[in-house]
């Protein structure tokens, strides 16, 4: 205590055989030193808090037609267990959303396509079956599959005149 008495040039305490009394200098210095090793304390857990996810901002790009269904869903469940991040949507294309995520302009991105994130790290999320729905006139369907994945359809008869499609989707 004499070290910190020494060093701050004051009497903390008035020293007596019987004992001790904090003088009003120590009294001050006591109460400030409380204080600011509360607001450390909280300091720690704002910090701690913010580095969990549980406060703070997300900022999370979106490409707009995936603003819907089980994304909005997502994102709806996270702000309702984090009520103390703020969320920050970011509509753009997947090429901007990279560049932003890269220069940590956006904490997370999500993407129909991620081929040109190589240098960031990238998890599939979800796989979402597409169906094609014709009237029943169709006289006939035909796919072509490759890998598991759709290559090429052909629609034939459709009423009275024929129409073909081809649709390569990778």
């Amino acid at each position: 205590m004499r070290a910190l008495e020494d060093h701050l040039g004051v009497s903390l305490f008035e020293r007596y055989r019987t004992g001790v009394r904090v003088t009003n200098a120590g009294a001050r210095f006591l109460q400030q030193a409380r204080e600011a090793l509360a607001q450390l304390d909280q300091a720690s857990k704002h910090a701690g808090a913010a580095g969990r996810g549980a406060a703070g901002q997300l900022r999370i790009g979106i490409v707009s037609s995936m603003g819907a269904g089980f994304l909005r869903e997502l994102i709806q469940a996270y702000s309702e267990r984090h009520p103390d991040v703020a969320i920050q949507i970011v509509e753009g294309a997947s090429s901007e959303h990279i560049s932003l995520v890269r220069k940590r302009r956006l904490d997370v991105a999500f993407l129909a396509d991620a081929s040109d994130a190589t240098d960031c790290d990238v998890a599939p999320l979800w796989n979402e079956r597409l169906f094609v729905v014709l009237p029943r006139a169709i006289r006939s369907v035909t796919a072509r599959r490759s890998n598991g994945r759709l290559f090429a359809m052909n629609i034939s008869s459709f009423g009275n005149r024929t129409v073909a499609a081809r649709c390569a989707t990778g």
